[in-house]
């Protein structure tokens, strides 16, 4: 059975076989193969489904938005999944070789600590994947994830700024994973944050983030404005 009401976001993995399609009103991550057939027509085959409150799932509810992610293994990749209503962030390994699709493990704010994931809806890799980022645009704040070695997700910390990041809604870096460009809708601006991309400083700085001081930067929209 498909559950695809309410399709929110789709991604596929790096050799384009896969397609993972996160649903908000099924509450649900589902696996699709992709293939071309002998005509040249593209083939989807359903492979796994997980939805929450099914099967001892947690933290779907309302799932807004995901990413893919190897995980190191082959034929094994890693899928986060943002929830809004769950307030949560849930880690997914999927085994192509046997169809499975395993849930990792959960970070639910306001517990074990974790703040900042109220309402998420974004989430943003870095470059070389060892960091995944989380955006809450009615919290105003940016969570840094850190990605395990089973693939599951450890919540570091969250930066919240209640002007600068006022309905943070999106994310991309850039390819050295220096900067994160960030839109925030209510802000009505695009914010700039230096990030600590040597990996050789520790694992304590790796993946920071800088809300003030040399590198942060935004334009507003009267800037932008001005500018056109």
């Amino acid at each position: 059975t498909m559950h695809l009401a309410g399709a929110r976001s789709v991604a596929t993995n790096a050799d384009g076989t896969r397609l993972y399609v996160a649903s908000r009103i099924s509450d649900s991550l589902s696996v699709f193969d992709l293939s071309i057939d002998n005509n040249g027509n593209l083939v989807t085959i359903l492979r796994a489904t997980k939805r929450n409150g099914v099967d001892g799932v947690d933290g779907l509810d309302q799932a807004l938005h995901l990413v893919v992610l190897p995980s190191g293994t082959p034929g094994i990749e890693n899928i986060y999944v943002a929830a809004a209503n769950s307030h949560a962030v849930s880690s997914f390994g999927y085994d192509a070789n046997s169809g499975e699709l395993t849930q990792l493990g959960t970070l639910f704010n306001g517990q074990g600590g974790v703040t900042g994931l109220a309402d998420v809806e974004h989430l943003v890799a870095s470059p070389g994947g060892d960091h995944v980022y989380a955006l809450s645009g009615s919290s105003a704040s940016v969570s840094l994830l850190d990605r395990n070695a089973n693939g599951s997700l450890s919540w570091r910390l969250s930066y919240t700024d209640a002007q600068l990041l006022a309905g943070v809604s999106s994310g991309s870096f850039d390819a050295a994973g220096k900067y994160f460009y960030l839109t925030a809708s209510t802000a009505n601006r695009i914010v700039v944050l230096p990030r600590k991309n040597d990996p050789g400083e520790g694992s304590g700085i790796f993946g920071t983030l800088s809300l003030s001081g040399n590198g942060v930067s935004s334009i507003g929209q009267a800037q932008a404005s001005a500018q056109a």
